[in-house]
């Protein structure tokens, strides 16, 4: 699955951390690469959603937090990232969604 899809999908995400737990792996960090601001504002609605309703036996693995990897990168050290999906923190983490 990459959460980097602009059509990812809440129970895609929770596929994964229910294989992960069947693996005995019960957290993780789903890594977001750098994208476009409207490909954020989904991506993280979705894997915000996937955690929530969590109880005492999980089904699954837990979502610790998200890897923003990006978008504040050095244009010059970018390596793989998309040069048109960089930018530079002037807000914060608003600057992400903007």
């Amino acid at each position: 699955v990459d959460f980097s899809d602009v059509d990812l999908k809440r129970t895609d995400v929770e596929k994964v951390a229910e294989h992960l737990l069947s693996h005995g792996c019960v957290g993780f960090c789903p890594t977001v690469v750098s994208s476009h601001s409207g490909t954020y504002e989904h991506v993280i609605r979705e894997l915000v959603g996937a955690e929530t309703g969590h109880s005492c036996r999980p089904r699954r693995a837990r979502i610790l937090g998200i890897h923003l990897e990006g978008p504040f990168i050095n244009p010059e050290c970018k390596g793989a990232h998309d040069p048109s999906t960089l930018r530079k923190p002037v807000a914060g983490y608003d600057s992400v969604t903007a």
